[in-house]
């Protein structure tokens, strides 16, 4: 006698995320409150970090991280990431806000940098070792 299993009863309990808002650091709440997501509604879980001067006064207007993490749609996520790509540069002299998706239960747990960004370093790199080359080999002829 064999036991058939519905392979599709674990898309049906929902993604979890780690879920905070507005909190100053990456501890305490933001690593300790898991949502179980709508899996009608919500396919990913999102990340949200801004570097920026405080919500409240502060002697010499001093910058901290604000995360918020929640469950989402990719397409929304990524609607937001596009938008902000432009103040996500991550300088701690500035203001900037990035925006992250991310499948897989708990998945926001991390606050990290994202492959986006790493790649366009991998591109600078590339041109740099392609312009030294080009140099390297006009002046060897020299």
């Amino acid at each position: 006698m064999s036991t058939v299993f519905d392979c599709n009863c674990l898309n049906r309990l929902g993604l979890e995320c780690y879920v905070c808002e507005n909190q100053e650091d990456n501890y305490e709440k933001c690593i300790s409150t898991v949502q179980l997501c709508d899996p009608e509604i919500h396919d990913v879980c999102s990340t949200n970090v801004r570097w920026g001067v405080t919500f409240y006064w502060m002697p010499a207007g001093k910058r901290i991280h604000y995360l918020s993490k929640a469950c989402d749609n990719m397409k929304n996520c990524m609607q937001r990431k596009r938008a902000l790509e432009e103040r996500c540069y991550r300088d701690w002299w500035a203001d900037w806000i990035c925006e992250d998706c991310c499948t897989g239960d708990r998945c926001n747990y991390y606050v990290v940098l994202s492959a986006d960004r790493t790649r366009n370093n991998r591109r600078m790199i590339i041109a740099t070792t392609i312009v030294t080359a080009v140099v390297r080999q006009i002046f060897s002829r020299l």
